[in-house]
């Protein structure tokens, strides 16, 4: 996570980071979750806006190169719950 945001250009805060991957009884045996912790972690530290955030859902595995990739959604035993007024 780490030297995938320093080489995105984005800072690493220099701070202890918890993250709770609640509820404890959803699976967490695949990737997908590099990208939402990532997103949580600039919020967190402003350095990306913050007010329309609510808005998406953030699936994916990033790359040390910098670059995002997509999951197959073959990899989820649930689908990812869409709200209304979410988007895509």
């Amino acid at each position: 996570m780490r030297r995938a945001l320093l080489n995105s250009h984005f800072e690493f805060p220099a701070r202890r980071i918890t993250v709770n991957l609640a509820p404890a009884e959803l699976p967490k045996d695949v990737g997908g979750y590099d990208l939402a912790i990532a997103k949580g972690i600039l919020a967190a530290s402003q350095q990306i806006p913050t007010d329309a955030l609510h808005h998406y859902k953030f699936v994916g595995e990033l790359a040390l190169s910098q670059a995002p990739f997509a999951v197959s959604p073959l990899y989820y035993r649930r689908p990812l719950p869409v709200q209304r007024g979410e988007k895509r």
